[in-house]
């Protein structure tokens, strides 16, 4: 007993920091992230900053939110957003040598890992689709900016960590099906399944659409860019893999196919010096990628001394929004045809979908041992009449009332959706034209390379459209890396255009 009793100031103090604030009120962050969705980013910007002035240390999330809404306050701002992308790639790197470690490591040893890195207050690990999403929006920026040389990087590193998260999944399935079969065996209660929960909203994970996923983490506008990028090096042996698995991902798209079809002799007339016009990639971002919040679902266990009603606390996902599909976009009198790349909403829902029993088992764990320190203490206490004991008593009672934990936290600038199309353009100005749910917008936009990619995002009413031009790298884009920091002092136009 008075091994337990020793336990309570520990007990005390774990609850106290549970309901410490640990991060930028919530409230603001959705605050900033409306004002994004309509459009106004200063605002959205400046509301995030405010949210994490008093954080010394920021979360992953801020700087993943940064760099993306800061890419759009246009040239000037390019570098900025890619040294906080980078701010975030730094956690990736290192969740990424964590992880091979713990690949090595026998289920049991494995499973602490991964039960550890569920719901956990610590440094936010960005989730396996912002993973591949971070090299993609880092090799966006490098190529904007007019350096394909560390687009490539972005590209390769990007199909390095897929494989990695292939493995971490596969091991993960296989780890929670032998504790699942544990508990079986042992006639321990347990849950894994969403289906069982009550009350909670399984349709906004559920759909045909979500099922068909190949995976939560790949998707085939990062891989399609990746193929892109290797053309536009002349590295075929590398552009094919991409341009076959974003096919793959996304079988029957015209644009795909056909740059697979013609990637030899694309590579084949630039090396011939042969290009009079530009071979452009448009992408298209429109939507919001959807939000997480807390899902509370009570639930019966039972035991010895009845049935235990626990709180099961589940992260849940928003409702989807209505999918803006611009369909096309037109330089000159040429209309180019857009392709859905990649539904972020529904990779979204699929990680949750994915990451569920993982949520639901470590719950089932946390809720039968608080049960059982429940029991032990309130027997204790009958036993001695002790009043320390009767406090350890309630307190493990709150304890056993709710489980789980609902991270809230996400890269929640991504857009819902990305489109691409791809044309040759004459070299020179041309008009460029989006259609909007404003209307349409133009702007003159200047084609000057062999390869070349238009980048939109469509937020609001607004259309923010950028581009490169010249053939040298930006001037004034410096991006400070863990070792080393670029100093790119050569010269490069882009054009940056907020369309209202």
């Amino acid at each position: 007993m008075k091994n337990v009793l020793s336990l309570i100031p520990t007990l005390l103090a774990s609850v106290l920091l549970l309901g410490c604030a640990t991060g930028p009120n919530q409230k603001a962050l959705n605050e900033s992230n409306n004002a994004l969705r309509n459009g106004d980013v200063p605002t959205a910007l400046n509301i995030l900053e405010v949210a994490n002035k008093d954080k010394k240390e920021k979360d992953t999330p801020y700087y993943l939110d940064k760099g993306e809404m800061t890419k759009y306050l246009g040239i000037q701002s390019l570098s900025e957003s890619s040294s906080s992308l980078l701010k975030a790639d730094y956690v990736v790197q290192d969740w990424q040598a964590k992880a091979t470690l713990n690949l090595a490591k026998d289920t049991g040893e494995f499973l602490n890992y991964f039960f550890a890195s569920i719901g956990s207050n610590s440094t936010y690990e960005p989730k396996d689709y912002e993973k591949s999403l971070l090299s993609y929006n880092l090799a966006l920026n490098h190529v904007l900016a007019g350096r394909w040389d560390l687009a490539t990087v972005e590209a390769k590193k990007m199909a390095e960590r897929e494989t990695i998260i292939n493995r971490i999944h596969e091991k993960s399935v296989a780890a929670l099906n032998t504790k699942e079969s544990e508990n079986r065996k042992n006639k321990v209660q347990s849950y894994t399944r969403i289906d069982n929960i009550n009350g909670y909203p399984v349709n906004l994970i559920n759909s045909p659409e979500i099922s068909s996923l190949k995976n939560a983490y790949q998707n085939a506008a990062a891989h399609y860019l990746a193929g892109f990028i290797f053309e536009r090096q002349g590295e075929a042996g590398m552009a094919a893999p991409g341009y076959r698995t974003a096919l793959e991902l996304k079988p029957n798209n015209g644009l795909f196919e056909l740059s697979l079809g013609l990637l030899d002799k694309n590579i084949e007339t630039t090396r011939r010096g042969g290009r009079t016009n530009s071979d452009v990639l448009f992408i298209v971002e429109t939507g919001s990628i959807p939000r997480i919040n807390s899902h509370k679902s009570n639930m019966t266990f039972n035991t010895p001394q009845g049935p235990k009603i626990v709180t099961f606390n589940l992260p849940v996902i928003e409702n989807p929004s209505p999918v803006y599909n611009p369909g096309s976009v037109s330089v000159g009198s040429q209309t180019i045809i857009l392709y859905q790349a990649a539904n972020l909403d529904a990779m979204s829902r699929r990680q949750l979908k994915d990451d569920m029993p993982g949520y639901l088992l470590k719950a089932s764990t946390q809720a039968i041992t608080q049960i059982v320190a429940q029991a032990v203490a309130q027997q204790a206490a009958a036993k001695n009449n002790n009043q320390n004991a009767g406090l350890l008593a309630s307190l493990a009672v709150g304890m056993a009332l709710s489980v789980g934990s609902a991270d809230v936290r996400q890269w929640s600038t991504l857009p819902g959706t990305i489109y691409m199309g791809r044309a040759s353009v004459s070299k020179g100005e041309n008009n460029f034209s989006i259609p909007t749910p404003s209307g349409v917008f133009s702007v003159p936009l200047q084609f000057g390379q062999d390869y070349q990619i238009v980048h939109v995002r469509i937020l609001g009413g607004r259309a923010i459209v950028s581009t490169m031009g010249g053939t040298t790298p930006m001037s004034n884009y410096k991006i400070t890396n863990r070792d080393t920091k670029f100093d790119l002092s050569n010269s490069l136009l882009m054009n940056s255009y907020a369309l209202q």
